[in-house]
């Protein structure tokens, strides 16, 4: 019997987050993993007018995975960048200062210092101006109820007040860019979709609970949730998605023995609009 992928995932994703009145296609990368994603229980763990964050511990690519997916409208959120300055600082921290309701962690950055390995601007004025002229994957364009995940274009610099910059793109327009690795790790991915943005946590590292992802599975994954555009951000130990209400709500292995926060550079935010 053909099993029809798309009708499967569109429920239950939508069952997810039916509070936001969401309709997300989806594409998986086998009718196992489909099938994996539609039985699996997705845990609301926060709701907001605008956000709503989820969990769900799955078998998924032949694997146990634990993900943490939030959705949020830009017309009720607004997005930033934040850089710290000499120091690098935890996702948590850099959060509550800016009054956040919710932060990812953001680019790659030259450890132990938060300088940014590729192009980051912040409020129009570039982090390191020398960075605008280094090839990067992808970015995220942030500005007034605009958010864009995209290619990296210099001749951009001008259109965004926020830019961050990173080498993993996963997804344009809904077609898979992701290169075949075999690499599993935790990650950070960024998608939108219209005036949605997708944010999520990978879990890795941790036998038995959480493997963690290729680039490739990441992208199948973006696309299973609804993204057209997606980006992959700095992750491994640095993976850390934060609420306002809830804290830290992946688990990431950054810290002491590996557990815990690391301390990064640059993060994602966004604060409800008023």
């Amino acid at each position: 019997m053909k099993v029809r992928r798309r009708n499967l995932i569109g429920a239950v994703v939508f069952c997810a987050f039916v509070c936001m009145g969401y309709e997300i296609p989806v594409s998986a990368q086998t009718v196992a993993d489909s099938l994996a994603i539609a039985q699996c229980p997705w845990d609301t763990v926060y709701r907001s007018d605008g956000l709503v964050v989820t969990k769900a511990q799955l078998q998924l690519y032949d694997a146990p995975q634990s993900l943490v997916v939030a959705v949020a409208d830009t017309k009720k959120m607004g997005f930033h960048v934040a850089q710290p300055g000499k120091r690098c600082r935890k996702v948590s921290r850099q959060a509550a200062d800016h009054g956040a309701e919710i932060a990812v962690n953001g680019g790659f950055f030259a450890i132990p210092r938060p300088d940014p390995i590729h192009y980051v601007q912040v409020d129009g004025e570039a982090v390191d101006p020398a960075l605008l002229a280094k090839i990067g994957g992808g970015m995220v364009g942030i500005d007034d109820e605009r958010v864009t995940v995209q290619r990296w274009d210099s001749s951009q610099v001008a259109h965004w007040r926020d830019i961050l910059v990173s080498g993993g793109f996963l997804l344009e327009k809904g077609k898979i860019l992701a290169p075949a690795s075999p690499d599993r790790h935790p990650r950070t991915l960024i998608g939108v979709d219209g005036e949605r943005v997708l944010l999520v946590a990978v879990d890795g590292r941790s036998p038995g609970r959480a493997t963690g992802m290729t680039p490739r599975e990441c992208a199948f994954l973006m696309q299973q949730l609804g993204a057209s555009q997606a980006l992959n951000l700095d992750g491994g130990g640095s993976t850390t998605l934060w609420l306002k209400e809830r804290g830290v709500v992946n688990r990431p292995c950054g810290g002491l023995f590996g557990r815990g926060e690391r301390r990064v550079g640059s993060i994602v935010y966004a604060v409800a609009m008023k």
